[in-house]
């Protein structure tokens, strides 16, 4: 058994989860033996999802995303023709939509971690099945297990676990624990929870790998 798929286990045993755990990678080196997503389109988050239900891992880029997503994973974001842009922009304001207005908008964006180095390629899949350590694992689960993620970490650091909600699944999963490596939670948004099949009592975690050690061995031990 690989170190991957015996730490896939422990957590699995340990703590339960309905889903698989998934690891994320980035790498400017196309990665070898992994299948390319194809030339589909889709927001970064139903992308993600795929990995639930794909038997192998795969990458995609940047190219793949009809949104803002990768921006957030690592990958920067496509070049998107004017038209297109401002047609995406014109759902997100308003009554209905997922902000107040545009000022609103630039000011969630002030809080969010910036990636300042763009990779290429972004490596998703299940824990047990990648070949190599992925950069971030993602969990979900139902508040008691996040809990429990949340708690190991704490119970050796001293370390409060700060969450994050308001805004989009990726902007709040990913680059926090990937440039601080650490960890936070989240429950997402309205459309990545749609996308992703989420149900109402799941939220996620994300958790840099240099620590998913010192939280398995910790489970046992944290109340």
């Amino acid at each position: 058994m690989s170190l991957l798929s015996d730490y896939a286990k422990q957590l699995m045993e340990k703590v339960g989860f309905e889903r698989d755990i998934l690891g994320f990678k980035v790498t400017d080196d196309e990665p070898k033996d992994i299948p390319y997503y194809g030339d589909d389109m889709s927001m970064m988050c139903a992308i993600t999802a795929e990995a639930w239900e794909k038997d192998t891992p795969f990458y995609f880029t940047k190219n793949n995303c009809v949104c803002g997503g990768t921006l957030y994973g690592g990958i920067g974001s496509r070049k998107v023709p004017k038209e297109e842009r401002e047609a995406g922009m014109s759902v997100l304001f308003g009554e209905g939509a997922p902000y107040g207005d545009k000022k609103v908008f630039r000011k969630i964006g002030q809080q969010i971690p910036k990636h300042f180095v763009h990779h290429k390629y972004l490596i998703v899949g299940k824990l047990q099945d990648l070949k190599e350590p992925p950069d971030l694992v993602h969990f979900v689960g139902n508040a008691n297990q996040i809990y429990r993620l949340t708690k190991a970490y704490t119970w050796e650091t001293g370390i409060v676990v700060q969450g994050m909600s308001g805004t989009s699944w990726c902007a709040m999963a990913l680059p926090k624990p990937y440039l601080e490596k650490g960890i936070t939670f989240t429950l997402g948004d309205h459309g990545g929870r749609s996308l992703m099949g989420i149900k109402d009592y799941e939220l996620f975690c994300v958790v840099h790998f240099s620590l998913l050690p010192m939280i398995i061995k910790n489970l046992d031990k944290a109340l």
